[in-house]
């Protein structure tokens, strides 16, 4: 999934990069490409140690739920810490 020879990406690529693939290495690979993407799959018969599936945007979604899952355990946390707090000076 990397070009042959390095790529420097613009700012303006790589910020067209990022709205395809929040990863940073997605502006230096081909993960950019979508044709390659399309293609990734294909590759399977030339590679010996690994296999490529179809990319469908599946690795970073699942990572912003359990970042909002994460958020929302911080918050319910700090809720009842709170409130044991609020009992602790009434009682």
């Amino acid at each position: 999934m990397w070009p042959e020879k390095q790529k420097y990406p613009t700012d303006e690529e790589y910020l067209i990069s990022l709205n395809h693939n929040p990863e940073e290495t997605a502006a230096r690979g081909k993960w950019t490409d979508l044709d390659c993407l399309k293609r990734v799959s294909e590759l399977n018969s030339n590679l010996n140690t690994t296999q490529s599936a179809d990319y469908h945007c599946h690795g970073w979604k699942p990572m912003i739920v359990a970042m909002m899952c994460f958020w929302f355990m911080v918050v319910l946390s700090f809720i009842s810490k709170l409130m044991l707090c609020i009992f602790m000076i009434f009682v």
